[in-house]
């Protein structure tokens, strides 16, 4: 699964799909990108769909110790 750097040495982890106009699918927690298969079968080819696995979920880095803003400090990495 690819990577991209988030800041501070930590890595998000995602999936890609399809082309066209650019989704993100953001999961509920507890969970992870691959919450949407079931979805992005229905939007393939005409979307570009991409999945990520927010901080401490799936395959991307934990978020750090004390993080007292968890939902900024997802929202920042996602967007």
């Amino acid at each position: 699964m690819p990577m991209i750097d988030v800041g501070d040495g930590r890595r998000l982890s995602y999936a890609e799909a399809g082309s066209g106009a650019a989704v993100i699918m953001v999961h509920g927690s507890p969970g992870d990108g691959r919450s949407w298969a079931r979805v992005i079968r229905h939007l393939l080819p005409d979307f570009r769909l991409l999945t990520p696995d927010l901080p401490g979920h799936g395959g991307s880095d934990p978020l750090p110790a004390g993080t007292a803003q968890r939902t900024q400090t997802m929202a920042t990495a996602v967007g």
